[in-house]
């Protein structure tokens, strides 16, 4: 059971994308489209990188001699993390810095003349667990990256030297004072003799500056002139645009279905009009393509195994079984809004209960938009209203149908200035009481409830009202009013047939299908 819910459930979500997939459809096309076009006008970006490895000095390791001992004062020191990660910090801040940036910009505006209108950003990162930055520049020119990239860290390791020789310069003359102090003070007590030995003193200063020259900076890799932009990401960039437009037109899809209160299931009739359904009617779209002619068609003899025949034949013994002590013989037809199917309900219905031997009789009460006439190709020149007039005997105006056995029709005949007068005439009453007993079954083709008050008024003199109800036809509210209606007119409603289900529709009726498919056919049933 849980399973069959959760399918189910997804079924509901995918016939909701289906309905409205024109508006997931254009969101997928607006969304993609404009991802696609401000792509293609964005700039490319290109990208190189150059390596450099900063030595630290030894004092910031812990088993150095000098690390041990700081760690043995208690000095400030971190063993979870690299020593050297403030030392290397402190040079990626420094190069970053405005006084650097600035002189990286004239370095590279002397090597690459052209880069003087063009901007390129610079970002420094150290590679994990090493003492190596990565030196990364991004421009759209590709030469201009590789420039900039190389050039920053020659400017590094440049003033890296300069730095070392100004601090190291500063540190020798303060050496060579403090070896001098002593020494002078040591010759004046000795009267001046020892003054020459000042000059083989000055053998370890200059061991000193030597080893001052050292440079803990040196290039690794240089940056290689980039083949491929890095920005934009043309595949990436559609990709994304694709997914977001499929999920915001299914979010919208699902917004407009929220909105909806039109009445597009059987939940919703049981929401809205609590009437039992006891028929569901496919769309004719395939039958519609085979048949010529009108546009609604007698199915029922025209198409008989199709599963639009089946639902007919189906809505036909469940009327039948609606009152078994007393059923009903006069049935309106109606609907609460336009094209909602009830001539094609009326038409059909009354073919499927003639070929039960049953006498029907058909009458178009529809009297401002007649149609029952054109689908059977019949004379309307005389009809139900020329009977009214005549006295209400209609047996002059009956005619029989030439196709179909058992079936007789009344058509409206002449256009009257006042339909509603004429149905709620006595006259009308005393046709009823007389065609209910010349014939098993009589079925009336009425106007919406909504539209004109034609239907009610006739609806209150029959015996049950069948209510034909199209998915997405009528809000919700709209049809409870109809349903305040119909109960104030005081004749029962049989049901209501749910007319033009879309094909999509599978679960409501598989059963048509199946019995009206070849498969079918060859097991006999």
């Amino acid at each position: 059971m849980p399973e069959k819910e959760e399918s189910f459930e997804l079924y509901r979500y995918w016939e909701i994308l289906w309905r409205h997939k024109w508006v997931v459809l254009l969101a997928v096309i607006v969304v993609f489209g404009s991802t696609v076009i401000f792509t293609a006008r964005q700039s490319p970006v290109y990208r190189a990188s150059s390596r450099v490895l900063i030595s630290p000095p030894a004092y910031l390791y812990p088993y150095s001699g000098t690390g041990q001992l700081l760690a043995a004062q208690g000095l400030p020191y971190s063993q979870n993390l690299p020593y050297y990660i403030n030392y290397l910090e402190n040079y990626r801040i420094w190069l970053t810095g405005a006084d650097m940036m600035d002189k990286i910009r004239e370095e590279v505006e002397s090597l690459y003349p052209q880069s003087e209108q063009m901007p390129f950003s610079m970002s420094v990162s150290t590679i994990q667990d090493t003492s190596i930055f990565s030196i990364t520049v991004e421009a759209g020119d590709p030469e201009l990256a590789k420039v900039a990239a190389n050039t920053s860290a020659l400017v590094l390791m440049q003033e890296n030297e300069r730095t070392f020789a100004i601090g190291l310069e500063t540190a020798s003359e303060l050496i060579e004072k403090q070896i001098r102090s002593p020494l002078e003070e040591l010759s004046r007590l000795r009267g001046g003799s020892e003054s020459s030995g000042t000059t083989d003193d000055k053998e370890p200063e200059s061991q000193l500056w030597q080893a001052s020259q050292l440079n803990n900076v040196r290039i690794m890799d240089y940056a290689r002139t980039p083949t491929s932009p890095i920005k934009p990401n043309k595949k990436q960039n559609a990709a994304l645009g694709l997914l977001v437009g499929i999920f915001l037109g299914g979010g919208l899809a699902f917004l407009l279905e929220y909105m909806d209160t039109s009445i597009r299931t059987i939940e919703d009739i049981e929401k809205y009009l609590s009437w039992r359904v006891l028929g569901i009617v496919p769309q004719f779209a395939e039958i519609e393509k085979k048949a010529s002619g009108s546009e609604i068609q007698p199915v029922v003899t025209k198409f008989s195994k199709s599963a639009s025949a089946e639902a007919y034949r189906t809505l036909r013994t469940n009327i039948q079984l609606a009152n078994m002590d007393n059923p009903p013989k006069s049935l309106v037809i109606t609907s609460t809004a336009p094209l909602e199917g009830k001539s094609t309900t009326a038409l059909n219905l009354a073919v499927a209960l003639a070929q039960k031997e049953s006498k029907v009789l058909l009458i178009d009460a529809d009297l401002r938009k007649p149609v029952i006439h054109k689908l059977l190709h019949l004379d309307n020149s005389t009809g139900l209203v020329d009977a009214i007039l005549n006295g209400g005997h209609p047996g002059a105006f009956v005619k029989q149908s030439k196709d179909i056995d058992n079936l007789w029709v009344l058509t409206s005949g002449s256009v009257p200035s006042n339909p509603s007068e004429l149905l709620g005439s006595s006259r009308m009453k005393a046709l009823m009481e007389q065609v209910t007993k010349e014939y098993g079954y009589v079925v009336f083709d009425t106007p919406p409830l909504a539209s004109v008050s034609d239907g009610a008024i006739l609806a209150s003199q029959a015996d049950g009202i069948l209510m034909v109800v199209s998915p997405g036809k009528v809000k919700g509210e709209i049809g409870r009013r109809t349903k305040e209606l119909v109960e104030r007119i005081g004749t029962p409603v049989l049901g209501c047939v749910f007319n033009g289900v879309e094909p999509s529709h599978r679960n409501y009726y598989y059963y048509y299908d199946y019995y009206s498919s070849p498969e079918g056919e060859k097991r006999g049933l």
